[in-house]
């Protein structure tokens, strides 16, 4: 199940895909990109992912679920008018 994207302003331009699955209790396990533009927005997706775990872990027990795919996009805020 695809959540909803997230969008931020970045440096350059560039997305990731984070998969993981979710414990009846809201515990993230084992987050793996999916695919992505390169290692550093991985490192990014990564941090964006534990600081949602952090902050909204009702959030992710009510998506209690095998796997979970959220689309992580980076905006070149540099290029935004």
């Amino acid at each position: 199940m695809y959540l909803k994207p997230i969008r931020i302003n970045y440096e350059k331009a560039g997305f990731c895909i984070l998969e993981f699955s979710v414990s009846s209790a809201g515990v993230v396990n084992n987050p793996s990109v999916v695919w992505s533009t390169g290692s550093g927005f991985e490192d990014t997706a990564f941090l964006i992912l534990s600081s949602m775990k952090q902050k909204v872990s009702p959030f992710f027990q009510d998506l209690n679920s095998k796997k979970l795919r959220l689309p992580i996009y980076f905006n070149n805020f540099t290029n935004m008018n």
